[in-house]
């Protein structure tokens, strides 16, 4: 999807901005993924059914098997992730590392220019934490408590997210309510210290790296400048030098 909006801006003579702070979905467009190979749809429903009904614990050990490579990663993505890895395993013979490392891209890799926006850990703590504290005061508990009564269920994809996992074990009588906004702090500290490592070992040599609390005029200007040159050295006007 982002492949076609992007192209879509680009045909309107303007640049595509794509701002986040999952890298994942920049990098499977910089280093695109492999092109899937065919599964019985069926099966797979089947599949994804059953794995549902396993123990957390059990799909790890069965992931740490099939695919010791990605073991650790998929571990860390929850449940989804574990049955993403193991239904590809299962279904194609081969894991999921081996469909990365051995089949060509599904895409052509998109170049761009890279802004990380860096914070002091102290600074990030004190904004990680009034954000939770917003959250809260905004109806976070209010909002799980109306999922929970929708029929959602506490394993579904989206309900295992830092916050709302901690507020369904608050309404469940397992945490208090200031226990169960520490927790959620803490696992949202823990969260942006692992996104740092990942920039840090994923990210393009060439990213441009921009001071958070600096004024906004002087961070925009170094980003300006970076695009310019990106631009200047691709030969080409804006829309047609570095992608995005």
């Amino acid at each position: 999807d982002a492949r076609g909006w992007i192209a879509a801006i680009r045909v309107r003579g303007r640049v595509p901005v794509l701002v986040g702070g999952t890298g994942f979905f920049l990098r499977v467009l910089t280093v695109p993924i492999f092109r899937e190979p065919a599964l019985d749809p069926e099966r797979r429903r089947a599949l994804r059914k059953w794995l549902a009904t396993q123990p957390r614990s059990r799909l790890e050990r069965w992931t740490r098997v099939l695919d010791p490579r990605r073991s650790e990663l998929a571990a860390g993505g929850g449940p989804q992730r574990l049955s993403r890895t193991l239904e590809v395993a299962l279904l194609s013979g081969r894991s999921l590392s081996w469909w990365h490392e051995h089949v060509p891209a599904q895409d052509e890799a998109l170049h761009v220019v890279v802004a990380l926006v860096e914070l002091p850990r102290v600074e990030l703590d004190r904004r990680i934490n009034a954000r939770v504290a917003d959250m809260l005061r905004e109806g976070l508990v209010e909002e799980v408590r109306a999922l929970l009564a929708a029929g959602y269920r506490p394993d579904d994809p989206g309900m295992t997210g830092v916050g709302y996992r901690e507020v369904v074990a608050q309404l469940r009588g397992e945490l208090g309510s200031e226990e169960a906004a520490e927790r959620i702090r803490r696992a949202t500290r823990a969260y942006a210290r692992r996104q740092v490592t990942w920039f840090r070992n994923q990210l393009p040599p060439d990213v441009i790296l921009v001071d958070g609390s600096a004024p906004l005029e002087s961070r925009l200007e170094r980003v300006v400048r970076a695009w310019a040159r990106a631009v200047e050295e691709a030969g080409s006007r804006p829309r047609r030098g570095a992608n995005v």
